[in-house]
């Protein structure tokens, strides 16, 4: 059997789709017209202990680091003395940003703060 080479076109999302288009890419993604390797993990920041949600809250130059364990919030959790902010009933599940809001939310709340 002959083998040849079939040049990569590009990402589709149709059902028929032609030689050498993909429609879906796993762990390659697009960088100065190739596609590159995406690289493992780096660790960042070590943390002195576990959180459920770890959340880094940008606003400009700002950046708090945030983060849930159950039903506590802390907040400096990147310093060598986090503080709790506030404790909420139920388990919090996300953390959405909206500008300088951050939305809190359990499973029948939805908790916001103003920073």
């Amino acid at each position: 059997m002959a083998r040849i080479s079939v040049p990569f076109s590009g990402i589709t999302s149709h059902p028929n789709h032609k030689d050498g288009e993909c429609s879906n890419i796993v762990n390659l993604r697009p960088k100065n017209g190739y596609l590159k390797p995406v690289p493992p993990r780096a660790e960042h920041t070590q943390l002195d202990r576990e959180y459920d949600i770890v959340f880094v809250h940008k606003v400009g130059t700002s950046e708090k680091w945030i983060g849930v364990g159950g039903s506590t919030i802390y907040t400096g959790i990147n310093t060598a003395s986090p503080q709790t902010l506030e404790r909420v009933d139920g388990s919090i599940n996300s953390v959405q940003q909206i500008g300088n809001t951050l939305s809190f939310v359990t499973d029948t709340t939805i908790y916001y703060v103003l920073w």
